[in-house]
C-alpha cells in the first residue's frame, strides 16, 4: 500500500523525535555510565566552597601584588562574580551552625553594593567601594577558611 508523502513525513518526524528523546541522554546514557549513587563518589558541578575561597583569593592577591591596571574592569568583575560564588557555596554549606558567615555574608554584601553603584564607570573613585569591602572579605577569609 502507498502511502501519501504528507502522512510518511509525519510518521517519520514522529518516530525521528521519539528516537531522539530516547536516545540523547535519556536511560541509554544512564546506563553506560554508573550513578554516582553506585560508585560512592557524589561530586556536585562546578567548585567546591575551598575551591571558590582559593579562586577569589588568587584574584585579590593579584590585585594586591600588581596593583589595577589603567583599566581594570574585568578584574573587579571577577573578583565580584568570585565573591557571589562564595557568597552562594556558603550558603548550601549544612555543616556550619547558623550565622557562621554572617560577617562574610555583610562583606560580599557591599562588594555587590559597591559593583552595582559603578553601573560600568572604572576609574578610582568607583573602585573603593568595591575593592575595599573585597580585601576585608579576603583577610575574614584567611582567618576563616573553609577547610
Amino acid at each position: 500500500m502507498i502511502m501519501g508523502w504528507g502522512r510518511t513525513a509525519g510518521i517519520l518526524l514522529a518516530a525521528a523525535a521519539v528516537f531522539t528523546v530516547a536516545g540523547c541522554g535519556g536511560d541509554a546514557s544512564a546506563e553506560a555510565e554508573p550513578s554516582s549513587a553506585a560508585t560512592g563518589s557524589a561530586r556536585p558541578a562546578g567548585p567546591t566552597l575551598a575551591e571558590a575561597e582559593r579562586m577569589y583569593q588568587e584574584d585579590i592577591g593579584a590585585l594586591r601584588v600588581s596593583g589595577c591596571p589603567a583599566s581594570c574592569g574585568r578584574e573587579i568583575v571577577e573578583v565580584y562574580n568570585n565573591a557571589l560564588l562564595v557568597r552562594k557555596l556558603m550558603r548550601d554549606d549544612t555543616t556550619v551552625r547558623a550565622g557562621a558567615y554572617a560577617e562574610a555574608y555583610r562583606l560580599i554584601d557591599l562588594v555587590e553594593q559597591g559593583f552595582i553603584l559603578r553601573q560600568g564607570v572604572d576609574n578610582e573613585s568607583t573602585r573603593a567601594p568595591v575593592l575595599s569591602p573585597a580585601y576585608e572579605l579576603s583577610r575574614w577569609l584567611k582567618t576563616h577558611p573553609a577547610g
